[in-house]
């Protein structure tokens, strides 16, 4: 596991990339919009990223340990599905023990 983010950072991109809107992440998390967009800023200093989605591709390949660019960036985009459940399901299916 990287430690590069806080606990608070990782929170905020799991719940980024299973859906929910940064309105929806300050409301669920008791902080105000500027703080959660303060995060995501910080987010991408951090991890060097150019937009949200690299931050997100970023934080899957160094936490998750998976990363399938186009395909995440389609689901991201097109078909807001939990990439997380995703991720840890391809995982599962092929790399069963």
């Amino acid at each position: 596991m990287n430690t590069l983010l806080s606990k608070t950072e990782k929170q905020i991109l799991e719940m980024r990339i299973s859906g929910s809107s940064r309105k929806e992440i300050a409301s669920n998390l008791f902080r105000s919009e500027l703080t959660v967009k303060t995060h995501f800023q910080n987010i991408q200093k951090k991890t060097k990223s150019k937009d949200e989605i690299d931050m997100v591709l970023w934080y899957l390949k160094t936490e998750k340990g998976i990363v399938i660019a186009v395909l995440t960036i389609a689901l991201i985009l097109v078909l807001k599905v939990d990439l997380v459940k995703l991720a840890e399901t391809i995982t599962t299916s092929f790399f069963k023990p």
